[in-house]
């Protein structure tokens, strides 16, 4: 199965129909993507952890935003080298009168609740330490080398071999 580009519908069903398929016991999920809709990386985060399947997320390029949280879901997660994660809080826009904004920082607020509570059940990092970096308002980058030091994934695969 393969996240690449946007985590909109049609990949959202795709990823939930791959996992939910009879006819493997394993599963691996390619992720190369920019992220997207929120409802669909926490259906897909919730179907990889209700699986009875051992599922790998493996990132080849980039794990933006939402591909970001699948990618620390699997089982096993490897990354390729050189590839990079974007980490960030809840990003909305909101209109309407206060009453509405009031509703949409607190449904905001939920939101980076879960994100901070599904990255710290997922690495070697402290929901202290996620709620940290959300307080500091800016997209978290990280290298592979980064990612598996604050154990976002288990290994980095396709490393360069050295030249004789």
């Amino acid at each position: 199965m393969w996240i690449v580009g946007d985590i909109d519908d049609e990949c959202g069903m795709a990823i939930l129909q791959g996992l939910a398929a009879p006819d493997n016991d394993a599963v691996t999920i390619h992720i190369n993507s920019s992220g997207g809709k929120l409802c669909w990386t926490f259906a897909i985060c919730a179907a990889i952890a209700a699986s009875r399947r051992h599922v790998t997320t493996i990132v080849e390029g980039r794990a933006m935003s939402g591909a970001c949280l699948i990618a620390m879901c699997g089982d096993t997660r490897q990354c390729a080298f050189g590839s990079e994660y974007l980490w960030h809080g809840c990003i909305c826009q909101s209109d309407g009168t206060a009453i509405d904004n009031a509703a949409s920082v607190r449904s905001q607020e939920a939101t980076d609740d879960a994100i901070v509570a599904l990255s710290a059940a997922h690495s070697k990092k402290s929901a202290g330490y996620w709620r940290e970096v959300l307080a500091k308002n800016t997209d978290y980058w990280l290298t592979a080398d980064d990612a598996l030091a604050f154990g976002l994934v288990d290994e980095i695969v396709g490393i360069p071999k050295k030249m004789p």
